[in-house]
């Protein structure tokens, strides 16, 4: 059509072509163009190829023709081939292929289980197929269609199995680590199943026994008890039935095991030994201590002890301590000594190991009994036999009767003589000096009698005064009468003997005291006592102090005489007291201490300062300086405080035995101080610690352990 008008048409189809229909037939063209629907009928045709002409008539114009060409192919022409089974494992691609499909230009759609589904597409004849990840049997749909229309279409379906692929784990390795300290074990998961889920179990030590069953737990501990070579096993599954496991190598270093210390008699395999006597020395090896893995280091620090209750320390010399082999000092008191040896390996002291070395002897006090009370008896010569030695020996008893003789153990012949006083026993001692019987010796003994007068000594013509205090030596207590006379029966003769004189104190209230220097024996035994009065009171006060430490002791009771009595405070000081001036005798008493006598003389009226000492009341203050995490401090020092009179402090390092002011400690870092009883204060310090200050009440042997702090 040319456009210029609506032109009507006729439409035909020619001969030979009875299957074609045109659509309109007839019809106008009121625009440029108009479409002939061709439709096929293929319904009588067999296959092959057709062409078939439709003739177009218009109202104005020429005809023309149309040639329709059909290609006609046999029923079910679209054959869809998904072939299979498949299996793939889990979390791999699969493809899928239609090849066998058969049909022309076909196009191509895949369906997988209930929730896959592909677009109908030519590329797809060959599909991959990734969505694999869960394990399982899925339907597989291949859906094919032509081109044509309406399409011919076509369906396969096949089987598809997904196989559950097991996890694998990792637990790393190989391990290291020390005795009760956690190792820590992490199990790392590869699963191609990334939605599974997993359970594990632990086996630490390779016993095919699991310590810990099947868990969530990915991250354990454990801490092994012992040293050695373990196979630590972590066997894991998934939630499909899949298994797997990894062995790890553990390396456990044994716990450092402390060292033994092994000591004995020095050529012997003895732990004990009886000595003879006195004066002999003994000799402890330690050679044969040994550390059962020498760690952390093979060399052993030795460290000898002596015994806080030993009859005499210190009995080592201080700087052969820390050798393997040491010999005593000539052991002269007698008793049972015990000697520790400790050795340390850098980390572990050992067990102490003990040699115990008896020392018999006889020793004690001499006492006269039978009189008004007992009496320390001076100037007894004591001699014993010793059996072990073939020989004598002999002491004289000192002025608080005391004596030691070299006796050896056993059965042996005791003489106690005093001028013509003599005593003959057989006592028997054993291993350890030890001597319970009583031996009773009783000298002659005369009455000491005299009168108490008023004057000088060149004239005591006066008035005899009653009740004037006498104190007769150590403990022989009198007075004076209502004509000032006294006597005191069974006093021992010449007590004490070689010149030296027995002394008397003699006090009465406005007199002067008087301490009398007399010989008591046949010829002279009994005298005037001239007693001068007192020019004035003094006011005595001091401090009491140790004669062990030099120390302030508390608690110490003084005793004048006539009743003046004064107590040490906490500090030691005592005072201010008021008593007549003169000569004293003061005796000190406090429990755990020697009762002392100390004599004043010259003792002028008005204030006097006056420091007594106090014997005896020895102890050690022992023990170990550690750090926070015990190990032990080698380098600390350890320094005594005394409190002074102004209130300040001092550090002191009298009678310090083991370690003194700037001494170190051991390299087991123990510690052994000798002290005298009472509240002590002492420093603690090292330059690689903050210093500690310890005060103690001691009343005895004190072990007392130290921690010093790391400096923050």
């Amino acid at each position: 059509n040319d456009g210029s008008a609506s032109y009507s048409f006729d439409a035909a189809v020619l001969a030979g072509s009875p299957w074609l229909d045109v659509s309109p037939v007839h019809g106008t063209v009121s625009v440029q163009n108009v479409s002939l629907a061709v439709i096929v009928d293929r319904s009588s045709l067999s296959a092959g190829s057709y062409e078939g002409f439709v003739d177009v008539t218009p109202s104005v114009g020429d005809a023309y023709t149309v040639t329709a060409r059909v290609e006609v192919t046999a029923e079910n022409t679209v054959v869809a081939e998904a072939n299979g089974p498949y299996s793939v494992n889990q979390g791999n691609a699969i493809s899928l292929t239609a090849i066998g499909s058969s049909g022309n230009e076909l196009l191509y759609k895949w369906e997988v289980g209930l929730d896959f589904s592909t677009s109908y597409n030519a590329d797809n004849f060959d599909y991959s197929y990734t969505n694999t990840f869960v394990p399982g049997n899925y339907d597989v749909i291949l859906y094919a269609r032509d081109t044509n229309s309406p399409p011919n279409t076509s369906s396969d379906s096949a089987l598809l199995t997904v196989n559950n692929v097991s996890p694998q784990v990792d637990i790393g390795g190989p391990y290291v680590g020390e005795t009760e300290s956690n190792i820590i074990f992490t199990a790392i998961v590869s699963d191609p199943g990334i939605l599974d889920t997993h359970e594990f179990r632990w086996d630490f030590d390779g016993d095919e026994t699991w310590d810990i069953d099947w868990t969530n737990l990915s991250t354990v501990s454990y801490a092994y008890g012992a040293g050695g070579n373990y196979a630590a096993v972590c066997g894991v599954r998934d939630n499909h039935g899949g298994f797997g496991s990894d062995i790890a190598s553990v390396l456990i270093e044994a716990e450092n095991l402390p060292p033994v210390a092994q000591a004995v008699i020095q050529g012997t395999t003895l732990t004990e030994t009886n000595l003879p006597g006195l004066n002999y020395t003994v000799t402890l090896d330690g050679s044969g201590s040994s550390d059962p893995d020498t760690k952390p280091s093979p060399t052993l620090y030795f460290d000898w002890r002596e015994d806080v209750n030993n009859p005499a320390k210190p009995v080592l010399v201080e700087s052969n301590r820390h050798d393997q082999i040491i010999t005593t000092i000539p052991l002269t008191k007698i008793g049972e000594y015990k000697f520790h040896l400790v050795v340390f390996d850098g980390e572990f002291n050992s067990e102490p190991a003990t040699i115990t070395v008896r020392v018999p002897g006889w020793g004690g006090q001499v006492i006269c009994e039978g009189f008004s009370g007992k009496v320390p008896l001076w100037g007894v010569d004591v001699q014993v036999s010793n059996s072990f030695k073939g020989q004598l020996d002999s002491d004289r008893t000192d002025d608080n009767g005391e004596f030691l003789a070299d006796a050896g153990a056993g059965y042996q012949i005791a003489k106690l003589s005093r001028r013509s006083d003599t005593e003959t026993e057989i006592i028997n001692i054993d291993a350890d000096g030890e001597y319970t019987e009583n031996i009773y010796f009783l000298p002659t003994y005369y009455i000491y009698a005299g009168q108490v007068v008023t004057g000088s000594p060149g004239n005591f013509v006066g008035l005899p005064y009653t009740q004037t205090e006498i104190l007769i030596g150590k403990g022989l207590s009198a007075q004076s009468d209502a004509v000032g006379a006294f006597g005191y029966g069974m006093v021992p003769e010449s007590w004490p003997l070689d010149g030296e004189k027995f002394k008397v104190r003699f006090q009465k209230q406005g007199f002067k005291s008087m301490v009398r220097e007399i010989l008591l024996n046949m010829n002279k035994n009994s005298e005037f006592i001239a007693l001068e009065p007192s020019a004035g009171n003094a006011q005595i006060q001091g401090t009491i102090l140790s004669e062990v430490s030099g120390m302030p002791v508390g608690g110490v009771e003084l005793d004048f005489g006539n009743g003046w009595t004064a107590t040490s405070d906490s500090n030691g000081n005592y005072g201010p007291v008021e008593i007549p001036d003169g000569n004293y005798i003061v005796e000190l008493t406090k429990t755990g201490f020697d009762a002392t006598f100390q004599e004043i003389l010259n003792l002028p009226a008005g204030a006097k300062n006056l420091n007594l000492v106090i014997n005896g009341g020895e102890v050690s203050v022992y023990g170990q300086i550690v750090d926070s995490e015990g190990n032990p401090v080698t380098n600390a020092t350890v320094e005594l405080v005394e409190e002074t009179a102004l209130g300040g402090q001092r550090t002191e390092d009298r009678g310090q035995r083991t370690l003194g002011s700037g001494e170190s400690a051991s390299g087991a870092g123990y510690y052994d101080v000798t002290i005298a009883k009472g509240e002590r204060t002492y420093i603690v310090s090292s330059p690689d610690f903050e210093s500690v200050e310890v005060t103690l009440d001691i009343d005895g042997h004190t072990k007392q352990d130290i921690i010093l702090p790391i400096p923050e």
